[in-house]
């Protein structure tokens, strides 16, 4: 490790002690730090706090929406506990730890004539203007091999990391969207409807953080809590559209390492 590397150790750790002491001086107790990425914090953190505030209310939680490509360094920094993502970590030194799988859905405007259709192949985009991700991220490359494998131009009108403002794009009229499906349970499903694509691709949610990380009391509640929030989710997911948004090996929950 160099003398700067050392350094930076040093003054982070310095800088979490006198955190921690003025939250004690203020009355808290453990202080959980938490990223996410928007879609997720939205659809997810809100009823997890809750539920484990009530619980437990000395706990303090700072919490961040924060896109994947700095997460895994702000992670590595010490800025965060853990962060909750939909994509794997680059960085060895940061595990990943699976809570559900699902696969990308197409949000269509029910006058849209493709709103007939049960499922969506890539050439049925082909005129298509898109709200999706941009090929810079993850989900963006995943989807550009999708539509390269039909020979099929994927022609996105609007690049966006938030599937929830795809969805109020679609509802007031623009395009579809093509994304991951953590913002679907709160549509208004009088104007627009949920397709899955013929090929389900798969997306992994779940949690990273540091190797061999000991996790606090607080930390193991708030992501027990999360993991029961999101298959909460699926379960509504499941109730509402039925199983096409999942992969076929997909079961209803993942392996937990956090109990």
């Amino acid at each position: 490790m160099s003398l700067e590397q050392s350094l930076t150790v040093i003054f982070r750790n310095v800088n979490n002690t006198q955190r921690l002491i003025g939250d004690m001086q203020r009355g808290f107790g453990e202080t959980i730090r938490i990223a996410a990425m928007p879609t997720l914090a939205n659809t997810f953190l809100p009823q997890a706090i809750a539920e484990v505030s009530a619980k437990s209310p000395k706990l303090r939680f700072v919490l961040k929406s924060l896109e994947p490509t700095p997460m895994e360094s702000r992670l590595t920094n010490g800025d965060y506990n853990f962060c909750l993502t939909q994509t794997q970590p680059r960085r060895p030194q940061v595990e990943f730890e699976p809570i559900l799988t699902t696969s990308f859905v197409c949000v269509i405007h029910r006058d849209h004539p493709l709103a007939k259709r049960r499922r969506i192949d890539p050439p049925d985009l082909r005129s298509e203007v898109l709200i999706s991700f941009s090929e810079r991220v993850a989900h963006g490359r995943s989807l550009d091999t999708v539509f390269e494998d039909s020979d099929t131009e994927r022609r996105v009108g609007v690049q966006t990391t938030s599937s929830a403002l795809a969805v109020r794009l679609v509802e007031s009229g623009y395009g579809i969207a093509l994304i991951d499906p953590f913002a679907i349970d709160r549509i208004d499903d009088s104007r627009v409807v949920v397709r899955a694509m013929t090929e389900r691709q798969p997306i992994e949610l779940g949690f990273i953080y540091m190797t061999g990380r000991q996790f606090e009391a607080g930390e193991r509640q708030l992501m027990k809590a999360i993991r029961k929030s999101a298959l909460e989710w699926e379960e509504r997911i499941r109730a509402t559209w039925g199983s096409a948004f999942f992969p076929p090996a997909t079961t209803q929950s993942g392996t937990a390492k956090v109990s």
